[in-house]
């Protein structure tokens, strides 16, 4: 379940224009909630092996431009692959088709959900379930969404 989302968040701005571009960001009545997060591949049952996310914490600290989590419109959700913060191996493995393949759900963390029930509607905790989820390349990123 992707949840629903109703926001208003002045975090929107730190989208790229071709991200924003893209998921129709400009059109939407309503501002996005934007989560800057970093995120460790693999399946967490197999010591972070294989396909999936394994681990996604938020950043703190301001490191530069990170990869994101968006929730817009109503029960839409993306994750914003920053090419540059991946090895050729874990973008080889996981980017090379046109699908993103989660071998296993993923919750995220409380601090993540709680982000999101900031400026949305969300309850409890946010969750990818295991599913193949659309994936688009642009120049410097990749983008996960259903």
């Amino acid at each position: 379940m992707l949840g629903l989302f109703s926001v208003n968040s002045l975090l929107a701005q730190k989208v790229a224009p071709e991200v924003s571009k893209f998921l129709k960001l400009e059109n939407a009545r309503k501002k996005p909630v934007v989560v800057e997060i970093d995120l460790e591949w693999g399946k967490k049952r197999e010591g972070c092996r294989g396909m999936g996310i394994c681990d996604a914490d938020i950043v703190i600290k301001n490191k530069g431009e990170q990869h994101q989590l968006i929730g817009y419109g109503q029960n839409k959700l993306a994750i914003v692959v920053l090419k540059s913060k991946m090895s050729q191996e874990k973008l080889k493995e996981n980017f090379s088709t046109n699908k993103f393949v989660l071998e296993q759900d993923f919750v995220f963390s409380n601090a993540i959900s709680e982000k999101f029930k900031a400026g949305s509607e969300l309850s409890g905790k946010l969750k990818l379930n295991k599913d193949s989820y659309a994936l688009e390349e642009l120049e410097n990123y990749f983008i996960i969404y259903k």
